[in-house]
């Protein structure tokens, strides 16, 4: 089992849910779910990330295993739209680079991206723009082909 699944298992089983009941929450197959938590698949995609930002959890522990596990509604405030786009980017500029990166670290390169498109208030309309951003940043990285 992965970290991230490991990580995934805990927020499930912290929720006191089954992996159906927990799937339909997420909005995933429960053979999606399994497969997240068992390790077979490693990329949880962007709106499963979302979907548990939403519920209170943070991106980066999620995806890197630091930081804090719990964000209180209080302590931050996020475009949705904007971070779902910032991952969904990330990952299309990725393949059209034919390049990947392992999830932990893309983990990291997506939160630190949000991060800058909210520094420099860029909203989620700005497609042109994110993609741009998106693209010179990966042009700085080195990746494993």
């Amino acid at each position: 089992m992965s970290s991230l699944g490991k990580r995934i298992k805990k927020i499930r089983e912290e929720r006191g849910l089954n992996q159906e009941a927990f799937s339909r929450e997420l909005g995933i197959s429960r053979a999606s779910l399994a497969k997240l938590e068992l390790g077979e698949q490693n990329n949880p995609g962007a709106q499963i990330i979302s979907r548990l930002v939403e519920l209170g959890y943070n991106a980066n522990w999620l995806l890197t295993g630091k930081g804090v596990v719990y964000f209180n509604e209080t302590d931050i405030h996020y475009d949705r739209e904007l971070l779902i786009k910032a991952f969904t980017m990330l990952e299309k500029c990725l393949l059209a680079k034919e390049r990947s990166i392992d999830v932990a670290n893309k983990g990291k390169i997506a939160v630190k991206f949000y991060e800058h498109l909210i520094k420099y208030n860029i909203v989620s309309t700005q497609d042109n723009i994110i993609e741009k951003e998106a693209t010179e940043l990966l042009d700085f990285l080195s990746f494993d082909r």
